[in-house]
């Protein structure tokens, strides 16, 4: 629901926070994010280091919050806010400011052996992005049955009929596969992991994929300011480098051991 709606990524580094908060064994701090008195921002890895006590990030809508929250494959921290210059952002409905984390710096750090808080981010984050190409599904299929052309709604063509139908097996099937992946965590199954970055990527493509066709669909209007649809788009391309691309997805799968189906 926050990805169809397009809810500020703060709600799920707030989230997030209190679990990182939780298992460091910082009760006050947990219960203010729990409560929503204290607010997270989320910092997203923006070029891969070889020293990885190092990162160059992205903050996304700092703006009012009180921590950074940062994962890495290795674990998920909170960072006091540091001095960041403002970015461009692809993503005009948030902000976006640029700057370094030291992973001396943090304030809190659970490694992921202790608790799996990156592989949870990742599937809260496909869960978003599975969101997004549901609602440009919708958006798509509303506007193709208004929209006129030859006398008849354009939904009633086979061209568009095909593209709708591939719109909403590409959202079910990111969708199934992130039930799936949360099953696996929730049981802490060996082949968790993969499952949840198979979820990211299918996730991913997915909203990139329903929101190019959304745009598609709605002919020349589709690329006007005034259409919603390329707010879906947008945040596509933003949740996407969250955590990692879709190729450093695919890289996890494949490096990772044969799934326990």
């Amino acid at each position: 629901e926050c990805g169809r709606n397009l809810v500020s990524p703060k709600v799920l580094a707030t989230v997030l926070a209190g679990h990182v908060a939780h298992h460091a064994g910082d009760s006050d701090l947990a219960a203010s994010l729990a409560s929503g008195t204290a607010t997270a921002a989320l910092a997203i890895d923006v070029v891969t280091n070889t020293n990885r006590d190092r990162f160059d990030v992205l903050a996304i809508d700092r703006a009012g919050a009180q921590v950074l929250l940062f994962w890495s494959d290795g674990g998920m921290g909170l960072f006091a806010l540091p001095e960041m210059a403002k970015a461009p952002c692809i993503d005009d409905s948030v902000t976006l400011h640029a700057g370094e984390l030291q992973r001396g710096s943090a304030s809190h750090w659970v490694d992921a052996a202790i608790a799996p808080l990156p592989n949870r981010a990742e599937l809260l984050l496909a869960a978003a992005l599975a969101g997004l190409s549901a609602k440009a599904c919708d958006l798509a299929v509303e506007y193709a049955k208004i929209r006129e052309q030859f006398g008849k709604a354009i939904g009633s063509f086979q061209a568009i009929k095909h593209r709708c139908a591939d719109m909403a097996v590409r959202q079910r099937l990111a969708w199934y596969q992130c039930c799936l992946a949360a099953l696996k965590l929730e049981a802490n199954a060996p082949d968790a992991a993969m499952q949840v970055a198979s979820a990211k990527l299918l996730a991913a493509e997915a909203a990139h994929e329903n929101g190019r066709a959304c745009i598609q669909i709605h002919g020349g209007i589709g690329f006007q300011s005034e259409c919603d649809a390329h707010w879906f788009v947008k945040r596509a391309v933003l949740y996407d480098q969250a955590g990692g691309s879709m190729r450093h997805q695919a890289e996890r799968i494949i490096a990772a051991p044969r799934p326990d189906w």
